[in-house]
C-alpha cells in the first residue's frame, strides 16, 4: 500500500516538474507522523545508488529535507549510505550487473505508473501505448549508453532469449520486467474486447 501510494506521490510531483510538494505527501507529514515515517520516508531513503542528473526521486528527497527538519538525521542516514554505495561502485567492488541493476528500480517505477495510468484511462489506449513505447525505447537506450561507458567489452546483442546462458543477472531482470508490465496491460485491453464480443453473441 505505501509502495503504491509513495509512487502516486512521485508520479504527482514529476507532473509539477518537481516544483511543488504534493499536498499528499505534506498532509501525511503534518497529520499522520507515524505513518509517514515509519513507511513512506523510509521507502524514500532507502539507500542506492544516486544517478547524475538526480531523478524525480532525489529531487522529491532534496524538497522534503529543506522542509522536514524533524527528521534530518534520517536524510543523512540516506546520504551517508548512498555515499557509500557510489564509493564502493567507483572503486571497482560493484560488478557490471550490480551497476546495470541500479536501473532497474526506475524502470519498474515508470512501468508502474504507466499501468495505473492506464488503468484510469482506458479510452486512452493510443497514448498510453505510445507511453510505454517511449519508455521501453529510453530504457533500452539508457542500457547501451552505460554500457558502453562501462566499457563492458563482454556483453553482446541476444534476443531476450531466456535461456540463453550467455544472459546477464540485469538482462533476464530487465527482460522479465517489461515481459510482465506487457502482459498486463495486454490481459486489460483484452478483457474489455472479449467482454464486448461476448455481449454481441449472447444478444445474437
Amino acid at each position: 500500500m505505501a509502495e503504491v501510494e509513495l509512487n502516486d506521490i512521485m508520479s504527482s510531483f514529476e507532473a509539477n516538474n518537481c516544483q511543488t510538494i504534493p499536498n499528499k505527501l505534506l498532509e501525511y507529514q503534518i497529520f499522520n507522523q507515524p505513518y509517514y515515517t515509519g513507511r513512506i520516508l523510509r521507502l524514500l531513503l532507502a539507500p542506492r545508488q544516486v544517478p547524475s542528473p538526480p531523478d524525480t526521486r532525489e529531487r522529491l528527497i532534496e524538497a522534503l529535507k529543506k522542509r522536514d527538519k524533524s527528521h534530518q538525521s534520517m536524510f543523512a542516514k540516506y546520504e551517508r549510505e548512498c555515499k557509500k554505495l557510489n564509493n564502493s561502485t567507483s572503486n571497482g567492488e560493484g560488478s557490471s550487473s550490480s551497476k546495470m541493476l541500479l536501473m532497474y528500480s526506475p524502470l519498474e517505477e515508470k512501468l508502474e505508473r504507466l499501468k495505473r495510468h492506464y488503468e484510469d484511462n482506458e479510452d486512452q489506449l493510443g497514448p498510453i501505448l505510445s507511453q510505454v513505447s517511449t519508455a521501453i525505447n529510453q530504457a533500452v537506450s539508457d542500457i547501451k549508453k552505460s554500457i558502453i561507458n562501462n566499457n563492458d567489452k563482454s556483453s553482446k546483442k541476444h534476443s531476450g532469449d531466456l535461456c540463453s546462458p550467455g544472459l546477464k543477472e540485469w538482462e533476464i531482470q530487465v527482460v522479465e520486467l517489461l515481459l510482465k508490465y506487457v502482459t498486463e496491460i495486454i490481459i486489460k485491453i483484452s478483457l474489455p474486447l472479449h467482454e464486448s464480443e461476448a455481449d454481441i453473441t449472447d444478444k445474437q
